[in-house]
């Protein structure tokens, strides 16, 4: 959007949040109660974590002209959880929503990540939601982040206390940087407490923000939470100097991870930088810095940094996300690669690190890969962390954007004192949940492990976002919708996961259910319809649909 700092005409927009249930015998588990971790975000304080995802339509932007006018440039769905049968009505959110400046426009991206926290801590969880493609003052992709604060009625989410910051960008008072053309302000975003003062924070990556003279070298902004919400006093700004210079084309802030990795009770901030060059190693990019949390604040000094030398993957890290994968006090980092060294281009390859009490490992890695690499699968190219089966160590689902026959797939790892790779490993498609998948649908861009159902059991939620969608690309037809899927699994001791029922909610154009986080902070590829990232990066992706 081209903002001018006036409010337009507000449209809320309330859809029918309607499910069904498969048709499953198999008995639903008695797994352990999930954990407050992982129960998931509650927007409006009713005690059942809610799903918050992007729609599709910002993978369309100005291409599609079968898009509603309000849904051009990107919007976001609130979900409510609770039992399936007495959910509240779901809510579409957009620029021309109440309490959300601006309008849309079909440059945006509205919604492009998702991430959620409480940043005033009054208990309801908030939502930050990036636009990096907004246009400020005249500059274009110059960036912002639009945060919406949790209350108890639709649409769920509201501008919060006076004072509270709602709408932020480098032009913000006290918010370090400028607007110019090609940030990026808002391409990625993670919430955790850095300052151990029970308020949560946000970090917001613009890997297109220059520094100095270096053009793309990136920067993150961290704000701080308090009584009244986020504030940018005492906003801090970091770039690629932590760890040697800034320089053009690293990217930094790609992507963002939070996660207590050193057990001391704050957060610290896995940042990557996903352009990243070392010398002398050739075909390989990115490297994450991890900045400590302590009592004022991240601290820059003597990051822990693991990059492509200690990974041994070609091509760009993507993605960062974190969780506790060992079940110790210690949170571990998970990253997508391209490929392994050797493997086909984009078959995708996770490697995990895991944290520690002084900082996280980056030589005790651990590599996991498809059972069948092949070229374009981006395998790993969505990742979430959470403890279904609650025993204290956090499961990690690995999304295919494509999968087997190009129709996507998610496999699942459980967390195990011992490591991942332990405990078998189960890979769920839409086969799996007894339909056809089609190519092109991918199943598994969107995941999030939450118990969105109430019933002390966090759920799988995969998102497939071209449900059923034809060959062509999606801005070509009006025909493609879309679905989120919540899978309730039941975990034995020392077994694999098995499916024990599922619900599915689907929608269709305008406002389809788009690939993004579904709630939780972490990492996702983002790729358009015609399967490149949104964005002016040289290093784009081939093509998604085939």
């Amino acid at each position: 959007m081209r903002l001018t700092r006036r409010r337009t005409s507000w449209i809320a927009a309330l859809l029918a949040w309607s499910a069904m249930s498969s048709m499953l015998s198999v008995p639903v588990s008695s797994a352990a109660a999930a954990t407050a971790e992982t129960r998931g975000p509650d927007l409006n304080g009713d005690g059942w974590a809610d799903i918050v995802t992007s729609s599709s339509a910002r993978l369309t932007r100005w291409r599609d002209p079968l898009r509603g006018p309000a849904d051009l440039g990107g919007s976001v769905y609130v979900l409510p959880g609770g039992p399936t049968a007495s959910r509240p009505a779901a809510a579409l959110l957009n620029q021309d929503s109440a309490s959300i400046a601006g309008s849309s426009e079909q440059e945006d991206t509205f919604g492009q990540v998702v991430a959620t926290g409480d940043f005033d801590k009054d208990g309801r969880a908030d939502v930050a939601l990036g636009n990096a493609h907004e246009e400020v003052g005249g500059f274009l992709d110059a960036g912002a982040v639009t945060v919406q604060y949790g209350q108890s009625a639709a649409p769920y989410v509201g501008a919060g206390k006076p004072g509270a910051l709602t709408f932020i960008e480098q032009g913000t008072v006290d918010v370090p940087g400028d607007n110019e053309m090609g940030d990026l302000f808002g391409t990625s975003l993670a919430t955790g407490d850095f300052n151990g003062d029970s308020f949560d924070d946000l970090a917001i990556g613009a890997p297109g923000e220059a520094v100095g003279t270096s053009f793309e070298a990136g920067r993150v902004t961290v704000l701080y939470g308090g009584v009244n919400g986020l504030t940018a006093a005492g906003a801090q700004s970091f770039d690629g100097t932590v760890a040697g210079a800034a320089e053009p084309f690293d990217h930094f802030g790609a992507s963002l991870a939070a996660a207590n990795l050193r057990g001391d009770g704050r957060d610290d901030l896995a940042v990557l930088a996903s352009g990243e060059y070392l010398t002398g190693v050739d075909g390989a990019w990115g490297a994450a810095m991890v900045l400590k949390g302590q009592a004022t604040g991240l601290d820059s000094v003597a990051p822990t940094v693991i990059n492509v030398n200690h990974t041994g993957t070609t091509g760009h890290l993507r993605t960062v996300t974190a969780g506790h994968f060992q079940g110790s006090t210690y949170a571990g980092l998970a990253f997508f690669a391209d490929q392994e060294k050797g493997a086909a281009p984009f078959s995708g390859a996770v490697v995990v690190a895991s944290g520690g009490s002084s900082e996280v490992s980056a030589t005790a890695l651990t590599h996991l890969t498809s059972e069948t690499p092949y070229a374009d699968a981006y395998w790993g190219g969505a990742l979430a962390a959470g403890d279904i089966d609650g025993d204290g160590t956090d499961e990690l689902a690995v999304g295919a954007l494509r999968g087997a026959r190009g129709n996507g797939s998610v496999t699942l790892y459980l967390g195990d004192t011992a490591g991942l790779t332990v405990r078998p490993r189960t890979t769920f498609t839409e086969e799996t949940l007894g339909g056809t998948g089609k190519n092109g649908e991918g199943f598994g861009y969107a995941l999030s492990i939450q118990d969105s159902t109430g019933d002390g059991v966090a759920e799988l939620i995969v998102g497939a976002p071209w449900e059923d969608a034809s060959p062509a690309p999606v801005a070509q037809t009006s025909t493609v919708g879309s679905a989120l899927y919540e899978l309730s699994l039941s975990i034995p001791a020392g077994g694999p996961p098995t499916l024990t029922s599922y619900r599915s909610t689907t929608a269709s154009a305008p406002s389809s259910f788009g690939p993004g986080g579904v709630g939780l902070a972490g990492g996702v590829t983002v790729l358009d319809n015609y399967g490149v990232e949104p964005s002016p990066w040289l290093d784009r992706l081939p093509p998604l649909m085939s």
